[in-house]
């Protein structure tokens, strides 16, 4: 009997050869494909293809789209967190909402996505740290635990919100209900008249003062 002999293929190559399918490569196709296209263009068949790897070797990676999108999330904000360490509670609150403003204009559906999941636990590594961030910052305030917790929920409306609706305004078309220099001034409002409230609260004052004193 001859000895086998090892022909090289032909056609097309498997798509799982070629270069190693790393974390880094991953998230910059993951990155490519959410910028140009939106959140919707994301699924594991259409990341593999970019990738030149079949969609069984990513599921060695991600799980499903929802892991893709939280991936992609936490990089993102790994990428421009700011420095939360130091400096004034306000102040610091002020720089997650602009680091946010500008880390994520540019994706389309995941700042929907995030705030959707805003609550949840996760293990998500730059995530958890912006979290924590925000909630030592509400925590140096002078809030209590309870306040804190109220606090952060209007903080993450406010933020990833107003995200949202800078998405609708760039698909308006000339169909806005409200001119889109209010939509954008009342945006821009909302983050001041929370760190307001927050202070108010801190200071053991009513955020209705009005309505405490009887008037309606």
């Amino acid at each position: 009997m001859s000895p086998r002999v090892d022909r090289p293929r032909r056609g097309r190559p498997r798509l799982d050869d070629g270069p190693a399918l790393d974390r880094h490569r991953l998230i910059a196709v993951l990155m490519d494909i959410a910028r140009a296209e939106g959140l919707e263009a994301l699924n594991m068949r259409r990341v593999a293809g970019d990738l030149g790897v079949s969609p069984r070797l990513l599921y060695h990676h991600v799980h499903d789209k929802e892991d893709m999108v939280a991936l992609l999330a936490d990089e993102i904000t790994g990428s421009t967190m700011p420095d939360l360490s130091q400096g004034n509670w306000d102040d610091r609150l002020r720089a997650v909402n602009a680091a946010t403003q500008r880390a994520f204009r540019e994706y389309r559906g995941i700042p929907a996505n995030i705030l959707s999941k805003a609550l949840r636990t996760h293990n998500r590594v730059h995530g958890t740290r912006m979290r924590e961030g925000v909630l030592q910052a509400l925590r140096d305030a002078g809030l209590n635990a309870e306040q804190v917790e109220i606090a952060f929920v209007q903080f993450s409306i406010i933020t990833l919100g107003s995200l949202v609706l800078h998405e609708n305004l760039s698909d308006a078309d000339g169909h806005l209900a409200i001119p889109a220099e209010r939509v954008e001034h009342g945006i821009d409002l909302g983050l001041d008249l929370l760190i307001f409230g927050i202070k108010r609260l801190a200071d053991g004052q009513s955020l209705l003062p009005v309505r405490d004193q009887g008037l309606d």
